[in-house]
């Protein structure tokens, strides 16, 4: 007797759209066309849950708002009629990458908002370099292990006082003193006509 996991393959299962099934899904296609003329539809099969899928595409913001067009004709097609369609609604690529970013930029927002409280000067304390509170680590002496190493993990070892949170917070710092820089710099430049 062998240990070695064999895989077998599931038993095929075919799925045929009946006539009933291609009704079904024209008919949810219909209504999702009425309202949404510029949506795109593909039909396919699939076996891991049994069933006829029909996708539609659609450039818009919130995907919900189509699946109120057709969900209880769905929910009637599934339990009373017994067929197995259901309607995936998707977004074209680029409308889901640019949610995507939408996303990841709240996402670092919310974080970076937590932050402004971790970095305090004090003259009396390293001359009033900007620090991570309740540490002597400077946030000077963290850009420099960041810029030089570029691993955060490794800041984090050399420092096990702080968090990555009081990394992120060096990071928005020193943004930030950027930020405010260049405004100083054009406010005091000349304006060029």
């Amino acid at each position: 007797m062998s240990d070695d996991f064999v895989y077998e393959e599931p038993p095929e299962i075919q799925i045929i759209i009946t006539p009933r099934a291609q009704a079904a899904v024209d008919e949810l296609q219909a209504m999702i066309a009425a309202r949404y003329p510029e949506a795109t539809f593909s039909v396919y099969t699939w076996y891991d849950t049994a069933g006829i899928y029909l996708e539609a595409t659609i450039d818009i913001e919130d995907t919900d708002e189509v699946r109120d067009v057709f969900r209880d004709r769905l929910l009637d097609i599934q339990v009373e009629d017994g067929i197995p369609v259901d309607v995936r609604v998707s977004q074209p690529p680029e409308r889901a990458w640019e949610q995507h970013l939408k996303y990841q930029e709240r996402q670092a927002r919310r974080i970076l908002a937590s932050l402004p409280d971790r970095i305090a000067q004090d003259p009396a304390i390293m001359s009033g370099a900007p620090m991570i509170k309740g540490t002597l680590v400077t946030v000077e002496s963290v850009l420099a292990h960041l810029a030089s190493t570029a691993d955060i993990e490794d800041v984090l070892a050399l420092y096990p006082e702080i968090t990555i949170d009081d990394v992120r917070a060096c990071l928005d710092f020193a943004r930030s003193q950027v930020a405010a820089a260049t405004r100083r710099e054009a406010a005091t430049e000349p304006a060029i006509r």
